[in-house]
């Protein structure tokens, strides 16, 4: 594991890239360290940790984002504080159940996976802040945000799938868009006819259905290549 194999030398030299702003080595250095991270969970909980769908290891993987950007070398090692920080962060999630307030919208080295990937798991697009602040401004014109979404998207991967599908596809139909951009509001029953979906789907997504659309008639370039990457093998919602 790498933190084995780095001294605390070479982990200041990358954690200073990071804070520079260098985001490649930032996401490297996390991929790098998941095992860390991972152990660090389990073993706090006492438990074996589930890679998917995990609210735990999700508020770990922020929480030593966290640690990268607030690290001073001053303070002690890295590693320690990586520690103690994921172990606080998990603690105060089992005080409020809420995960979403971990989650900084501000910060244009967070990557979409903490923000989407619970419930998106958009696992490696970045968003630039630009581009945040614009996706977040028009989510609120349908009065969604971030954390609305974190709650009402589906938690099954094929669920999610689904209803990005329907979303990019929706997204294709003038009819569709006229409607939601004119009533703020998804057209469920629309859908449900142009896609002979039953109304009960496009409810459980509406959310999620909603943002997507948003995402590909505003060209937001990030969200929609990776939507187009996960639906290139599948396709759940048929014409």
């Amino acid at each position: 594991m790498k933190d084995k194999t780095n001294d605390e030398h070479d982990i200041l030299n990358i954690i200073n890239d990071c804070q520079q702003g260098n985001l490649q080595s930032r996401n490297i250095f996390i991929e790098q360290y998941m095992p860390f991270i991972v152990k660090t969970t389990a073993h706090f909980l006492n438990r074996y940790i589930e890679l998917e769908n995990n609210d735990e290891l999700i508020i770990a993987m922020i929480a030593f984002d966290e640690a990268i950007t607030k690290f001073d070398a001053q303070k002690g090692t890295f590693i320690a504080f990586a520690e103690r920080l994921i172990k606080n962060r998990i603690i105060d999630y089992q005080r409020t159940g809420d995960k979403s307030i971990f989650i900084s919208y501000d910060d244009p080295q967070n990557t979409i996976v903490k923000h989407m990937s619970n419930p998106y798991n958009l696992e490696d697009s970045i968003l630039e802040k630009n581009e945040i602040e614009a996706y977040e401004s028009s989510l609120k014109v349908f009065g969604l945000n971030y954390e609305s979404l974190i709650d009402a998207s589906p938690k099954h991967i094929k669920t999610r799938t689904t209803a990005l599908s329907i979303g990019k596809k929706s997204s294709q139909e003038d009819a569709i868009v006229e409607k939601l951009y004119a009533s703020k509001r998804l057209p469920i029953t629309k859908i449900a006819t142009c896609f002979k979906i039953t109304i009960k789907v496009i409810k459980r997504s509406k959310a999620l259905i909603t943002s997507v659309i948003i995402a590909y008639v505003e060209k937001f370039d990030a969200i929609t290549n990776w939507i187009d990457n996960t639906l290139k093998d599948e396709d759940h919602v048929k014409r």
